[in-house]
């Protein structure tokens, strides 16, 4: 995927141009009523080294409804948040 993708490429989508419009992309995928998707969506900005993807992940976190999700979301969140910081 995406975060696959750039990592083997060493592109730092936090330095792209077009970082504001991936994020904004992100950002609407986070509200997706598919909980994959938002699944999905906090896998790529977990990875992204950015404080406007800190923002999202701590908005889709306090707005998740699915308890079970948002237990496996955080544990994404904290597990690639430390690999990688």
């Amino acid at each position: 995927g995406l975060n696959h993708g750039t990592n083997r490429l060493f592109i730092d989508l936090a330095q792209v141009d077009c970082v504001d419009d991936l994020l904004e992309m992100l950002a609407i995928t986070a509200k997706d009523e598919l909980a994959d998707t938002r699944e999905r969506t906090v896998i790529c900005l977990s990875w992204f080294r950015h404080p406007r993807a800190n923002e999202i992940l701590e908005q889709i976190l306090e707005n998740e409804a699915d308890e079970m999700l948002k237990i496996n979301m955080e544990h994404i969140v904290s597990s690639l948040r430390s690999k990688y910081e």
